[in-house]
């Protein structure tokens, strides 16, 4: 007979761990265990008392479950899964490298849930067909060199062609040259594109996860924050 895996469901956004919850109690081979909702409650002990053999969480609360490893823990540690609005190829290289066994974005489909657990319960890793993505999106970036990389924080301060020549004492023909590399790069058209797409892959510090957007408000965990849009003027600014 096939062990019934079990999952504990600790998700900061209500409506998203309502349905997480619903779609693991919808399985007969998964077996739905709620935790005290006391904020005095130690999750580490709870999961090691009831077995948990799966923790899905949001991203920043998945971040901080498998931390304490680092501090510590004498039991196994269940295995996590996180689901998501946060769609960073950075955060989610970071998530995996920090001991993040599954990967979700919140608008997934719900097998894919079902899929996933399974997965994480018999020992393997699971990213959602949209994290894959992103992933795979990653290896096809050019990697800029030290001087664009340059460029692109300084253009991430709001700073114009200008600006930048000036601060690293380069001509405004030796900036806009590379400028040109960086669209050229990450094969986009415009500044704003250009800040977007170097936070999504890292290149770029951002805002650690967008939980936050949905559900009460939770710290970020080990980033900087979001570079600054630049202006109107500095958009439309030829290269």
């Amino acid at each position: 007979m096939t062990q019934t895996v079990r999952v504990l469901v600790q998700h900061c956004d209500a409506l998203t761990h309502s349905g997480l919850v619903a779609a693991v109690k919808a399985n007969k081979s998964l077996a739905s265990i709620s935790a005290p909702t006391e904020d005095s409650c130690d999750l580490r002990a709870f999961a090691e008392e009831e077995r948990v053999d799966v923790l899905i969480a949001d991203y920043v609360g998945a971040m901080e479950f498998v931390a304490t490893r680092q501090r510590g823990m004498s039991f196994e540690l269940p295995r996590v899964m996180i689901v998501t609005a946060n769609d960073r190829e950075a955060q989610i290289r970071n998530a995996m490298m920090a001991g993040v066994m599954g990967y979700l974005i919140v608008d997934c489909p719900l097998h894919e849930v079902t899929s996933a657990i399974l997965t994480l319960a018999g020992g393997r890793c699971y990213l959602g067909q949209q994290v894959s993505q992103r992933v795979a999106e990653s290896f096809m970036i050019d990697p800029l060199t030290a001087r664009e990389q340059e460029v692109l924080r300084l253009l991430s301060g709001g700073l114009c062609n200008k600006d930048i020549s000036r601060q690293l004492g380069i001509s405004l023909g030796t900036t806009k040259s590379h400028m040109r590399s960086i669209f050229e790069k990450l094969k986009v058209e415009s500044r704003t594109q250009a800040l977007v797409t170097a936070v999504r892959h890292g290149i770029l510090d951002g805002s650690a996860g967008e939980d936050t957007l949905a559900g009460p408000a939770r710290a970020s965990v080990g980033t900087s924050p979001a570079p600054r849009a630049p202006s109107r003027r500095l958009a439309e600014e030829r290269v």
